[in-house]
């Protein structure tokens, strides 16, 4: 997949260097989706998959500085 996606746009060095840690939120949310809507279903968990959602939206939030210093980098 993303071999053809690069066929088209080139991704940039910083978007390489988050590919795996998105693969990993989005497989997480996925799994999370499917396993509550269809597999094991509890409505009083449907909806936790966007849990991963809005970890991602408060992580997207902190500044790209500030974010690297806590981190250590």
């Amino acid at each position: 997949m993303l071999t053809g996606y690069q066929k088209h746009i080139t991704l940039a060095n910083s978007e390489v260097k988050a590919l795996q840690a998105f693969t990993a939120y989005g497989a997480t949310a996925f799994w999370r989706h499917q396993n509550f809507n269809y597999v094991n279903v509890d409505e009083t968990m449907k909806d936790h998959y966007q849990a991963m959602q809005n970890i991602a939206i408060d992580v997207l939030k902190i500044p790209s500085d500030e974010f690297k210093k806590e981190l250590a980098i």
